[in-house]
């Protein structure tokens, strides 16, 4: 016989006797672990809206600290760059100062062999007597006579005597001219080592002047790499401790989802146990119910739709 569908049960004796303690005590769990669920649905959601914001946060500083290490790399090889050219610099001030002081040397050295040149100089014309020209005039003077007028022989021994004496003055004088020149050409040496020593001391105080300049620059870009890679440490920090919130809250969400899932099955397994116990307990409705209507049939007396109902479902459900 084909099972009919499971009729609507009149509310009988049987009904209003059936214990509800179990039951409310039942349904007041179940909302319990709902009302929990529920809870921690919306703290999932709070805690989801927090971990979008960190990851955000996190975001910005890791792109923050990147941007300031490339300009600390940038600043780092901009400083290895002045430090090269600074280096030079230096290098040329040491090696046109140890110039400058072999230069100072000799322009002494050209001085003193100077003032030497000047004393003989002196020396020599404290030896003459009479003007060069004034010399020459009368050699020519005596040469003439000794050579065309007649002279006695005292008279050619005086011209001679004279002539000897004005040729040494000659020689003096030629003696003079050729220390003048050799002090002009001293003088004229160290008139050159004073104006290339001029010339050293203006090119030092440029080179000093681009040295000051490097170092205030090397010093400025120091602080500036000091400073950028101080705030790019920073955000680095904050990175971390944003990464460190967002593993924290990643893993207070997966304890709620886990409590969830724990809950959702609690209220699964007891929604089948209810399931089942009111499957039994309408079953056994169902056969008492049968039970009094074949009761009623075998006394004759008349029965109402639903218990005939509840008698073919009976049989019905009987292999």
């Amino acid at each position: 016989m084909p099972a009919t569908p499971r009729p609507a049960l009149p509310t009988s004796q049987t009904d209003a006797e059936r214990p509800t303690a179990v039951h409310g005590m039942d349904e007041d769990e179940e909302k319990r672990l709902q009302n929990a669920v529920s809870l921690l649905n919306a703290q999932m959601r709070e805690l989801a809206v927090t971990r979008a914001g960190l990851v955000e946060e996190a975001d910005r500083f890791r792109a923050e600290r990147d941007a300031l290490n490339a300009e600390h790399r940038e600043i780092v090889s901009r400083l290895k760059e002045l430090r090269a050219k600074e280096s030079q610099v230096r290098e040329r001030i040491e090696a046109l100062r140890s110039g400058i002081a072999e230069g100072r040397k000799e322009y002494a050295a050209a001085g003193e062999e100077n003032e030497q040149r000047e004393e003989r100089v002196g020396q020599a014309r404290s030896q003459v007597t009479t003007k060069p020209q004034d010399v020459s005039n009368e050699l020519q003077e005596l040469n003439w006579e000794l050579q065309t007028s007649p002279t006695d022989m005292a008279r050619e021994k005086e011209l001679m005597r004279r002539i000897k004496e004005l040729s040494a003055e000659q020689r003096r004088h030629e003696r003079i001219r050729e220390l003048e020149l050799l002090q002009a050409g001293g003088r004229a040496k160290q008139l050159g080592l004073r104006l290339s020593l001029k010339r050293d001391w203006e090119a030092l105080k440029e080179l000093r002047e681009t040295r000051d300049s490097l170092r205030d620059e090397l010093k400025e870009l120091s602080d500036k790499a000091t400073s950028v890679k101080s705030k790019a440490d920073e955000a680095h920090q904050r990175y971390l401790e944003k990464r460190a919130s967002i593993e924290s809250t990643a893993a207070r969400m997966s304890e709620i989802a886990f409590r969830m899932k724990d809950m959702r099955e609690q209220l699964l397994t007891r929604r089948r146990e209810e399931e089942t116990r009111r499957r039994e307990e309408d079953g056994n409705r169902l056969r008492n119910l049968a039970s009094e209507t074949r009761k009623k049939l075998q006394r004759g007396e008349k029965i109402t739709f639903q218990e005939l109902q509840a008698l073919s479902a009976e049989e019905g459900s009987e292999p």
